[in-house]
Formats: structure tokens, C-alpha cells, sequence
């Protein structure tokens, strides 16, 4: 068994962003100091940058620029990398490939789709008593008894063991990703706290160097480092530290500040920060997991004569992000409280974590398939062939639907955001596909002001921001609107790819992104009369936490509907066709429209809107 993921990791702004990239095998050699992170100074090794301009030549090899963590790397994808090779924790790293398991190791088996070895492609695969889960051999478990003899946590909803399932269960500068404890990668010239130590980042990219503060110091983060500062003077409280808030453009949530030292003569200690959470930054991939512990509040200080000032409370943790993700900082939820969508943010988004997988279909009709049609006549369409491997990076996606109440906090922004220019040419695209973006052509499809967006909304029936409930997923909005809200709020709509990797749990190829099980009123919102709040049915929920991925609304993609393509990396079609892909079903259609291949475009033009048709936003 071996349990361990390929990741990249940088610390932005002060804040650790973690991204985790899954498919191929990892192999057994390290791939790299792999140092991006972002920072000052373009073309230094690690830095940050814009455009693959600002990484030079003689940079250990990186010369592109990672638009999400906006720092020089080797690769981004297996294409930047020489035949043979694999895009891993952002360094070209040689797999080996195969005809047959004949060419692989010791050990490792054949993946015909992918040609190359990994540890298993299915439960033959591995020893007696393990499972095949994302090409390793895992032990499978039904609780945590079953994994306690071996160190190990139960993964419930993966029904195997791990080592971690939060990043409370990992040691200090470790990170829980996918289950693995993993070192934090972090910059040359960082620094940060280890209980009351200085860790400083070594030359492999890890916090692996601690020197411990004075008796009378305490280590006390400050920006992108820290430092060892006198504790227990006397002097007024601290104010209480605030949670770090999210970067825009990639940044992520930092820890709250220490609480300042205590007053004198009874004078109470200012109140630890509370715990940024990890992840969360507008833009970026969010990592998500649990928040940190706020920092100890200071200690009261003496005054001769007088009584010590009593220790500052510790401040909160952040909530852990569900499913490996939170909050984000998209300014739709900002006057919420941020539990209106089932105790949560309606803007929670999850971490999908990419890798290769089977997009579409196969060809077989059956009644239990695994990617087929289940029966003769289901409405499966020739649009779901070929089923082809296609491959993506990792990226977030909003677990709900946008509701009614987001949509409005968009309206009651228009108009300020359009005289500012918005939304300017090439927002709101694919991070990593060049011209996915806004074209100013579309500027004269969107209404002007919030006026003529609010009539249009109004002019469609059944519309959900007349039905009074702020959590009914937001309908009647017609593509152009939908590509402007994520725009607006820090993201993009998904592509097909993305949104299908989703639908059916990546490699795990599902019929339907809750498994197998055949749809039924507890699993999604299908042949009825109309929507039910987002996140409705936990039930349904798919592989990586998302809710209402079938049923509810149709979902817009940010694709133009066309044939698939043989194969392709981080693809999205913004060149051929006319009308728009459209997701996931809605509450008026049938049962076959609620499988994970399924896709649809009903002739009607981009500026159509009906109620029956919403969106959620990709990150």
C-alpha cells in the first residue's frame, strides 16, 4: 500500500495555497525543488509573475508562468514537458509507459487508457484485504476500528483507510492532501512559527529549520514571515487579532495576528486573532480544510505594586472547509451571514483535484452500466460519444447552485461595476485557456443597467428572485448574465470538462455523481413541478461534496456545444458552434437526463432564459 499524492504547494501573500494534481503515477523519485511561490522580483527563482514573460532563462528551468499561483514553474502540463514525461508537483518527471503489464515493474499493472504502469487499476490488482482507489492499493474499512491497528483514519466516504482526513490530524508544517500528510512546500525566504520557535524554509522548500525564541520571547507571525518578540510587558491590552482575509487574485486566508501583551495592574491581554482558513482566496484554487487555531492571547504584565494583568483568550478556529474547501471571498456573499445555504456560505467551494478521466460514454446498453446507457430508449444521445481520456488540473467548484439572494447582490452591484469598465475583455475565462474569456463584442447582449437586467429577469416566468426565497437556485438568466456574475464574483463558469469530471467523480467514471444507485426523489430534483433550495439532498451529493450537480436547474458551461474532441488537456471549445452546453437536467425533465454524460443544447440562443435553467461558478 502506498498512500501519498503528487502536490504543489506556495505560499502567497503569507498564506499557504495548496493544490493537488491526481492521475498518473507520482513515481518513486521526488520530482523536484519545486520553490514557486509568488513574491518580488520576476525571474528569481520562485517568482512571481503575470505572463511566462516575467520567467527568464537560467531560472533551474522555470520559464512558465502558473496563472493560478502566479509563479514560474517548470510545467503546468504534461505538453510543457519532453515526450515521456508527466507534469508533477509543477516539475517534468518521466513516467513509464506500456503496451502491456509485461512492460511495467515490479508490482505495477498496465493502465490501457492512460498506456502507462500504475500500482493497480482495479481490486485484483492489489494484496488480499485491499482495494483499488485512484490507481493504489488501499485497506478498506467500514469504521476507524478497522484502520486504528494499522495508524490510520477511516475515510468513510471513500471506504478506505488514510492517514489523514484534515489538517488537524497532521503534525505541525504538514498539510493533510488526499488523505497523505505532506510537508508544507514554502519560499527560500520565508519564515514562520513553530509553537515558540522560528522555522525557516530550507533549500527543498520545507520548514525544516527551528530555532526557538528566548524564555521571555515569543514567535509571532508578522506579513510573509515572523520573528521572536519580548512577551509580558506591561502596557495597555491588544487589540484582538482579526482573522487574515482572503487575497484577491490567488491569495488565501491567513492565521489570526497574536493577541498584544496584557495591561498593567489587572489589565486583561488582548484576544488572539482568529484562525484564518486555509483557502479561500477569489481566483485561486481553494485547499480548503481546517482553519488554524487563533493565536494565545499575550500575558498580562506586572507592575510593582500592582496585580498581573490576566492572559488574553485564544481565538477561534476557522470552520474547516467541507469537503476540502470553503468560503470564498467573491463579494456575492458578502452581506450574508454565512449559514443561510444548510448551516454553511452559499459561496463554499470545493477543491476538485483533476487528473485523467473518461469523459462521455461507452456504448453499451445495460441495466446496472458503469458509463453506458442504462436501458433502450433512456434518451441517451450520440452527443455523449466517444467516450475519450481526457485530462485537467485541479480547480474549485461552488458546491451549490447561485441562488436567488447571490444573484441580487449582483443586480444591486451592476451599476457601479458596468461604469467601471466592466466587464473588461477577457475576464471571467479558463485560467489556463487563452481567449475563453469576455469578448467586448458580447457588451451590447448585456443590459446596460441594473433597471433592464432586473425587467429582463422579470419578463421570464416563474423567475426564483420573485418567489421570495433567497436560497432557490438563481433561473431565468440567460448565458451572457451568468458569465458576468462569475466574472464579477472572482470565477468562471465551468467548462464541460471540469463540470463532468465533477458529475462523475473523476476517475471513478460514475453513472451518476452519487454512484450507481438508480435517481429517485431522495437523490435529486427530476419530473416535478419545480426547484427545491440548494444543497436540498445531501444524498445526492457527488464524489467531491457537491450538491444538486443533477436535477434543479440546467447548469450553462462556458462551451459552445459541439462534437467531442478525441482527447485533449484542460480543454474548452469557445470556437465552434453556436449554442451553449447546458448540464445536469432540471426539475421538469426525465431520469435519463440525470446521468454524468449526459449534455444538452435545445437549439435556443445564448440570449434565451428560461426557469428552468441556472448555474454555478467555477474558480
Amino acid at each position: 500500500m502506498r498512500i501519498g499524492r503528487c502536490l504543489v504547494a506556495a505560499r502567497l501573500a503569507g498564506a499557504l495555497v495548496v493544490v493537488a494534481f491526481f492521475g498518473a503515477s507520482c513515481g518513486d523519485e521526488p520530482a523536484g525543488d519545486d520553490d514557486a511561490a509568488g513574491g518580488e522580483g520576476g525571474g528569481s527563482s520562485g517568482a512571481f509573475c503575470e505572463s511566462s514573460l516575467d520567467c527568464v532563462e537560467g531560472n533551474g528551468g522555470r520559464t512558465i508562468c502558473d496563472p493560478l499561483l502566479r509563479a514560474c514553474v517548470e510545467c503546468v502540463a504534461s505538453a510543457d514537458c519532453p515526450d515521456m514525461h508527466d507534469c508533477t508537483e509543477h516539475a517534468c518527471v518521466p513516467y513509464t509507459t506500456c503496451n502491456s503489464s509485461l512492460d511495467c515493474p515490479l508490482g505495477e499493472v498496465c493502465h490501457d487508457e492512460w498506456e502507462r504502469c500504475v500500482e493497480c487499476v482495479r481490486d485484483a490488482d492489489c494484496d488480499e484485504g485491499e482495494r483499488c482507489a485512484d490507481s493504489e492499493c488501499r485497506p478498506p474499512c467500514d469504521s476507524d476500528n478497522d484502520c486504528t491497528p494499522l495508524g490510520l483514519l477511516c475515510d468513510q466516504a471513500g471506504g478506505y483507510c488514510v492517514r489523514c482526513l484534515e489538517h488537524s490530524h497532521c503534525a505541525e508544517l504538514e498539510h493533510c492532501a488526499r488523505g497523505d500528510c505532506v510537508a508544507d512546500v514554502c519560499r527560500a525566504d520565508v519564515q514562520s512559527c513553530s509553537g515558540n520557535a522560528l522555522a525557516t524554509c530550507d533549500d527543498e522548500g520545507t520548514m525544516a529549520t527551528l530555532t526557538p525564541c528566548a524564555a521571555d520571547e515569543s514567535c509571532r507571525l508578522a506579513g510573509n514571515g515572523a520573528s521572536c518578540v519580548a512577551s509580558g510587558e506591561g502596557g495597555a491590552g491588544g487589540e484582538p487579532g482579526t482573522g487574515g482575509s482572503s487575497g484577491t487574485g490567488g491569495g488565501s486566508g491567513g492565521r489570526g495576528t497574536t493577541g498584544g501583551a496584557g495591561g498593567a495592574s489587572g489589565g486583561t491581554g488582548g484576544s488572539g486573532g482568529s484562525g484564518g482558513a486555509l483557502g479561500g482566496g477569489a481566483g485561486a484554487i481553494n485547499a480548503g480544510g481546517t482553519a488554524g487555531a487563533g493565536a494565545g492571547g499575550g500575558t498580562g504584565g506586572a507592575e510593582s505594586g500592582g496585580t498581573s494583568g490576566s492572559s488574553g483568550a485564544s481565538g477561534s478556529g476557522g470552520t474547516a472547509g467541507a469537503g476540502g474547501g470553503g468560503p470564498v471571498a467573491g463579494p456575492s456573499c458578502e452581506s450574508e451571514s454565512g449559514d443561510e445555504c444548510q448551516g454553511e456560505s452559499c459561496c463554499t467551494s470545493l477543491v476538485v483535484p483533476g487528473g485523467s478521466y473518461l469523459r462521455g460514454r461507452g456504448t453499451e446498453i445495460c441495466s446496472t452500466c458503469v458509463d453506458g446507457c442504462p436501458t433502450e430508449g433512456e434518451g441517451c444521445d450520440t452527443d455523449e460519444l466517444p467516450e475519450t481520456t481526457i485530462t485537467i488540473s485541479a480547480f474549485a467548484l461552488d458546491k451549490y447552485e447561485v441562488t436567488a439572494g447571490r444573484y441580487l447582490a449582483f443586480v444591486a452591484a451592476f451599476d457601479a461595476w458596468r461604469a467601471g469598465g466592466q466587464p473588461a475583455d477577457g475576464v471571467g475565462g479558463h485560467p489556463l485557456v487563452p481567449g475563453s474569456g469576455w469578448n467586448s463584442g458580447w457588451n451590447t447582449l448585456l443590459a446596460a443597467d441594473s433597471a433592464t437586467l432586473t425587467t429582463r429577469i422579470e419578463s421570464c416566468s416563474n423567475s426564483t428572485v420573485d418567489g421570495g426565497n433567497a436560497t432557490d437556485p438563481m433561473n431565468c438568466v440567460d448565458f451572457y448574465e451568468a458569465f458576468a456574475f462569475c466574472a464579477w464574483d472572482g470565477g468562471h463558469l465551468p467548462t464541460d470538462a471540469q463540470w463532468e469530471f465533477a458529475a462523475a467523480g473523476g476517475d471513478e467514471n460514475r453513472l451518476y455523481p452519487w454512484g450507481s444507485a438508480v435517481p429517485d426523489a431522495t437523490l435529486a430534483v427530476f419530473d416535478t413541478t419545480g426547484p427545491l433550495i440548494v444543497g436540498s439532498l445531501a444524498a445526492g451529493a457527488g464524489r467531491y461534496g457537491h450538491r444538486d450537480l443533477m436535477g434543479n436547474v440546467w447548469e450553462y458551461m462556458l462551451d459552445l456545444y459541439a462534437p467531442y474532441p478525441s482527447g485533449c488537456n484542460d480543454c474548452v471549445n469557445v470556437t465552434t458552434g453556436t449554442n451553449r452546453t447546458l448540464r445536469g437536467g432540471s426539475y421538469g425533465n426525465a431520469m435519463s437526463t440525470m446521468r454524468a454524460a449526459n449534455r444538452y443544447d435545445d437549439g435556443r440562443p445564448a440570449t434565451d432564459r428560461t426557469n428552468s435553467t441556472g448555474f454555478r461558478c467555477a474558480r
